[in-house]
């Protein structure tokens, strides 16, 4: 569900401001705060991959 989330997050935030989410993106635990994993957005030719 967190994913999905995410997804919607990043999706609109890019459809609204047409920001760019090329990058690294850190995804944090909402109960402990902590780190949980780190995204990658790359691009290769016309997609956008997440690593």
């Amino acid at each position: 569900m967190e994913y999905l989330y995410l997804l919607f997050t990043i999706t609109l935030s890019f459809t609204t401001n047409a920001q760019h989410i090329l990058g690294q993106w850190e995804t944090f635990d909402d109960k402990t705060k902590e780190k949980k994993q780190l995204l990658r957005f790359i691009k290769l030719e016309t997609f956008i991959l997440l690593k």
